[in-house]
């Protein structure tokens, strides 16, 4: 099956290429915020007269009747045709969707997804270059320099060299680049076939928790290493040290934040790595997995309450919710289910209710079967094992079903 696989590289610029970059990201965030600025003027003017009259008079604004106007803007602003054409109508297009987020939130009640801002200087903005492959000046077959690098062809740019970590199949649609602490870095979106095939027949159950990051049916446990939990102390420590300053904004204060930025992109660099490598290594040694559907935005809510009704056990929810975030439950859900399509693995997802609670022995449910965190105990039949395993027995029982319904599914169709 054909699919778009993303692949993150490390991007090497020359000074010329370096400044026209950032000649790119200061054109774009202007566009961005004139774009911003035009909208927030027209809901304006609409909330007074009436959005329906006023829409009626005016019409409506969109990602398409911003993007005529560009042509405009570029008169009043002649610098922007040094910025390629794609790269400033893909920043219409991200702030449409920052707007249609925002909006379907607001409907949901939810409150996940924020109002979009202005940027400022020092915020960085993703640059796409869009390109044909059957053409010059388009996307070229990558072309290996060495072992480890590539080189591609950008619009305006010129020959740029990355480093290839591995090896690019398919065809090149466009590419992101962007910059971050230490450098730029460019993501290539692939089309191809990606999907391997898989040999194993076994099946596993897992379980998602605090002490244990990954606990499988078969009774492996998975942790985190515990140098994560050394940086996020270190960068806990710098961010009130930072806080206590005297004089914000002054040059060791700026040292600072770049130091704590450093950290905070190694840390999520080594996490991104850890849950790669986990969710590879559960769906290459097995044909399925079973995962629990948490809802982890609902779970990590704050416990507080208001003044009329209070919360109870703050602290000890906002522990669990820090517990919770920090071994990225959501993430690592979904590069399972994205690696679960690439190494030919079946990804179940089933109802989390009571697999903690339940024997998998005699299938018993009782809130006393489990009374500490890490044991459980039926109150039956007896059984004594680890609580997590023992949850993700009941998960892999439940997941099976749900397995073979579909299977037999896909054989009728």
């Amino acid at each position: 099956m054909v699919s778009i696989r993303n692949i993150k590289c490390r991007l090497y610029l020359n000074s010329t290429q370096s400044s026209l970059m950032e000649m790119y990201q200061s054109h774009c965030r202007l566009v961005w915020n004139l774009a911003l600025h035009q909208r927030e003027e027209y809901w304006n003017k609409a909330s007074t007269h009436g959005p329906l009259q006023y829409k009626e008079a005016h019409g409506s604004i969109s990602e398409y009747g911003q993007s005529a106007e560009l042509t405009v803007l570029k008169n009043d602003f002649p610098f922007l045709y040094d910025t390629p054409a794609g790269t400033l109508t893909n920043v219409l297009t991200a702030l449409d969707q920052s707007y249609k987020l925002f909006f379907s939130n607001l409907k949901k009640k939810n409150g996940l997804a924020g109002k979009p801002r202005y940027k400022r200087s020092t915020d960085s903005i993703p640059l796409k270059f869009k390109g044909n492959a059957n053409t010059k000046r388009g996307y070229t077959p990558v072309r290996i320099d060495g072992q480890n690098y590539a080189r591609i062809f950008l619009d305006k740019i010129g020959s740029v060299r990355f480093r290839c970590h591995e090896e690019v199949i398919g065809k090149v649609k466009n590419c992101m680049v962007k910059k971050e602490t230490d450098g730029w870095y460019i993501t290539l979106a692939v089309e191809g076939e990606f999907t391997r095939e898989n040999r194993s027949h076994k099946m596993i159950g897992i379980d998602l928790g605090v002490i244990h990051t990954v606990t499988t049916s078969e009774g492996e446990h998975i942790d985190m290493p515990t140098e994560f939990q050394l940086i996020e102390e270190r960068i806990k420590f710098l961010k009130s040290r930072n806080d206590r300053r005297k004089v914000k904004f002054s040059n060791s204060w700026k040292k600072e934040v770049r130091k704590i930025a450093k950290l905070q992109q190694k840390l999520a660099r080594a996490k991104d790595y850890f849950i790669k490598m986990t969710a590879n290594k559960l769906t290459t040694e097995n044909f399925l997995v079973v995962l629990e559907d948490l809802k982890v935005k609902n779970m990590t809510r704050s416990a507080k309450g208001t003044i009329e009704d209070p919360g109870r056990n703050v602290a000890a929810k906002s522990g669990l919710n820090r517990s919770i975030l920090s071994n990225n439950w959501a993430a690592l859900r979904n590069k399972i289910v994205q690696m679960g399509s690439k190494n030919g693995c079946e990804v179940v997802l089933v109802n989390p209710k009571h697999t903690s609670q339940t024997c998998s022995s005699c299938g018993l449910i009782h809130i006393d079967n489990r009374r500490t965190q890490e044991h459980f105990k039926c109150i039956g039949c007896g059984t004594e094992m680890n609580a997590d395993v023992n949850a993700a027995i009941n998960i892999l029982r439940l997941g099976e079903p749900k397995f073979r319904s579909s299977t037999d599914d896909k054989k009728v169709a």
